[in-house]
């Protein structure tokens, strides 16, 4: 249960649904891989979260597709680089590289 404040100055308690163990590791990574960017380039990202996410989002999608760039299999590679899982299991889904309009 987590306690929530209303506006009436109340408090109320609202159950939080868990989650995976997996989403839980691939959040745990990323925080990983953000913290050890942010380390070694400090002045970079100093107040700048939004530059940070989105400089974490291009190395993660450089990372994933000299992987698969490599020929290995995307099924063996570790999900946190993944960048858009959806539109890969899309694609997968429909079996074309492009949507049709």
């Amino acid at each position: 249960m987590v306690h929530v404040p209303l506006t009436d100055g109340s408090r109320s308690g609202l159950s939080m649904p868990l989650g995976t163990k997996d989403l839980e590791s691939k959040e745990r990574e990323l925080n990983e891989l953000g913290y050890r960017m942010s380390w070694r380039q400090a002045k970079t990202f100093n107040e700048r979260p939004i530059f940070m996410q989105k400089s974490l989002d291009a190395y993660r999608d450089k990372t994933w597709s000299a992987m698969l760039a490599s020929g290995q299999n995307h099924s063996c590679l570790a999900s946190h680089f993944e960048v858009r899982t959806g539109k890969r299991m899309w694609i997968e889904r429909n079996g074309s590289d492009i949507p049709s309009s």
